[in-house]
């Protein structure tokens, strides 16, 4: 079931599709990527995003071993560095620490990564047991029971049955409930149903022909098996919702009794099933929640015996290629392959360098316990709490003075601004079940595939005793201390700014005040207008799907969510791309209300309010490869950098005021044309 995080973002924000130019601009603007060595730079009144990161991107080079650069990858190098130092030093202090402490299990599990011998030796390992049941299932029914009860023990993706989930509940957010989760629809619809490209969809069938001829097939029956896997999932793209279309609640969360899970699941025993994965009426569950009906009810359509082949194909392959790190190096070198072909990057990634990242990734929590004992700043997270609080203010007082707004939705807004909860560099708490991992050493006899799922079982027993509990709003699910982004979470209407997002370039306490509203401001202003966005709307201060709105007054925020989308379609690239305004439209809000108030908190100030766009400008400076922009433009709900500072700049009176914008500038947009929401 997939719920929309709402972030900032970072350098990779693009999404673009063809669409056709709505009336209401008659004005395109044309986005002139990429930039090349000849690209000339325009004037501020013509380009305010060229002309201000232009020279910059010219002189910027990508990493061979990456798809892009920007602000927050130079950070996020810098973060990795940190994070290096840690898994360092606790190998070189390993006897210092006990088996149970985040130090021991950092240095414990990178030893497996790095016992390669010990990897080939033990092959498949631990996922032998599921991988040999799922190929020797003998029925569709059979297969089902045994990927639900996959899913039950270890997390791993459910294929085309799709995973299991324990998540909050959707509508009244008092306790944990169970989520049955769509099918695979492989790249995901906008990258799949996208013809230009067609050479990342090769690349992908290609790695599953791979993947399951190293797991032993032919190569006839691989290439067999991956064409009729590539097919099936193609197909559930088909029928899957968008990006744009999964933040209308309306089609993107159902709760179901018995009886309509048994109707969904038609061609299958429900029962059966749901009792294999741990989840039934059995197990005390009564009620389910699913995303996207239409693609669950298509795979149920397609749920036949002569599809048995494909589903066992696919499972396979998916739980090899999203295990390669821990198996063998062929598994693993395809993989990376892999990557390298789809992202366009120069050269691989060092092995080294790989393993430390993936290491950090499995022991996510540990690494930022320590990360967050080792770089939170106290006196920083002082004087960044000192901008929340000015930001926070002029929210409430722009609230206040809506125009458009009746008193009685404003008390609601208002109240839902002030019982946001707001968490600086750190969670308040951190999962009990973080502290029974114990990695096994490889001189112990432990390997990388059975440490790794064993957290996961031990990740999976702690979800499942969550079901029936009241939601805990005090643990971070949807971001680490140590990533360069800021988030908010709809449905504990709270916002996370992790510690790398608190450092320069962004935030600089030394750093004069209209500089830091442009730099940290942005993220501030961002995440707090994300709850009044077309997703945060729809929820209330406790994060329960509530309209807290009078009838007309949304009818007016649904009508300017309309011009917005249309706003942003007049932003095209040079190949006739434009700006997708509905899959953007939650991040496009966002950025728009953060300027608008960050504007207001400056002032009628010429000098003051340039020095603030400037930085705006400065932080939203990337480059990137041609795949990259590719592929990147089917996947994201932000808008590409460059339109997400001109697109909200021209809709801003307050840029006109600073740089004397006029009719005849590239930048001009007629005031009536100015989209607003907040």
């Amino acid at each position: 079931m997939r719920f929309i995080k709402r972030g900032i973002g970072a350098a990779l924000c693009l999404a673009l599709t063809v669409a056709a130019m709505p009336a209401a601009f008659a004005k395109d603007f044309t986005v002139q990527l990429p930039v090349t060595e000849s690209t000339a730079i325009p004037s501020l009144k013509d380009d305010f995003y060229l002309h201000t990161d232009g020279a910059w991107i010219k002189s910027a080079k990508i990493p061979k071993d990456d798809m892009s650069v920007s602000d927050f990858t130079l950070v996020g190098e810098r973060t990795r560095q940190q994070l290096l130092g840690i898994t360092k030093e606790a190998v070189k202090n390993r006897s210092r620490y006990s088996a149970h402490s985040d130090e021991a299990r950092i240095a414990d599990l990178y030893a497996c990564f790095m016992d390669q011998r010990g990897r080939e030796a033990a092959g498949l390992d631990a996922l032998a047991e599921p991988l040999k049941r799922i190929d020797s299932a003998k029925s569709i029914q059979e297969y089902a029971n045994t990927m639900a009860s996959i899913a039950r023990n270890s997390f791993m993706d459910g294929g085309s049955l799709g995973s299991f989930e324990v998540i909050n509940d959707p509508i009244d957010n008092g306790k944990y409930v169970v989520a049955l989760g769509e099918p695979s629809a492989g790249l995901g619809k906008e990258s799949m149903l996208d013809a230009g490209n067609s050479q990342n969809q090769n690349y992908y069938k290609e790695h599953i022909r791979d993947i399951l001829m190293l797991y032993g097939r032919s190569p006839e029956v691989a290439a067999k098996e991956a064409a009729d896997v590539f097919a099936l999932e193609m197909d559930m793209a088909k029928h899957s919702l968008s990006l744009g279309e999964e933040s209308n609640l309306s089609k993107s969360i159902h709760c179901l009794d018995f009886a309509a899970v048994q109707k969904l699941y038609s061609n299958l025993d429900a029962a059966a099933m749901l009792k294999a994965g741990g989840i039934g009426p059995d197990n005390g569950i009564h009620r389910w929640y699913v995303g996207d009906l239409d693609e669950i009810t298509r795979f149920n359509e397609l749920c036949k015996p002569e599809l048995l082949p494909t589903l066992k194909a696919q499972a396979i392959f998916n739980i090899l290629s999203g295990n390669s790190m821990a198996l063998p190096q062929k598994y693993d070198k395809e993989s990376w392959d892999y990557v390298q072909h789809t992202n366009g990057l120069q050269a691989a990634m060092p092995a080294e360098k790989r393993i430390e990242m993936l290491n950090e990734s499995v022991l996510s929590q540990s690494y930022g316990r320590v990360y967050a004992a080792r770089y939170m700043d106290p006196q920083r997270k002082k004087a960044f709490r000192a901008y929340l609080d000015v930001v926070m203010a002029k929210h409430r007082q722009n609230l206040e003075n809506l125009d458009w707004m009746s008193a009685e939705t404003k008390r609601q807004a208002i109240y839902k601004l002030d019982h946001m909860a707001i968490h600086i560099g750190m969670p308040d708490a951190w999962p009990a079940y973080i502290d029974q991992y114990v990695v096994k050493r490889p001189e112990d006899g432990g390997s990388l595939m059975g440490n790794i799922m064993a957290l996961r079982r031990l990740s999976a027993d702690y979800k499942y005793s969550l079901i029936g509990q009241p939601v805990r709003r005090d643990t971070w699910e949807d971001s680490t201390t140590s990533e360069v982004n800021a988030f908010y979470n709809v449905m504990n209407n709270s916002i996370n700014f992790p510690i790398p997002i608190l450092q320069e370039p962004f935030f600089d306490p030394k750093a004069d005040f209209e500089t830091n509203l442009g730099g940290i401001g942005v993220p501030l202003a961002h995440e707090i207008t994300h709850c009044f966005d077309s997703l945060g709307a729809q929820y209330d201060a406790q994060g329960r799907l509530r309209n807290w709105w009078t009838a007309r007054d949304y009818a007016e925020f649904k009508k300017r969510q309309e011009k917005v989308v249309a706003y942003y379609e007049r932003y095209v690239l040079p190949d006739g791309r434009r700006t997708n305004g509905k899959q953007t439209l939650g991040e496009n809000i966002a950025d728009l209300g953060a300027i608008s108030c960050l504007t207001e908190v400056v002032g009628h100030n010429p000098e003051k309010l340039r020095k603030m766009y400037t930085k705006y400008a400065s932080v939203w400076r990337s480059k990137l490869n041609d795949i990259a922009l590719r592929q990147s433009m089917n996947d994201d709900i932000h808008a590409l950098d460059y339109v997400r500072v001109d697109a909200v700049l021209s809709a801003t009176d307050g840029f006109y005021e600073a740089f004397g914008i006029q009719p005849a500038d590239g930048m001009y947009v007629p005031p009536e044309e100015r989209v607003k929401i907040w």
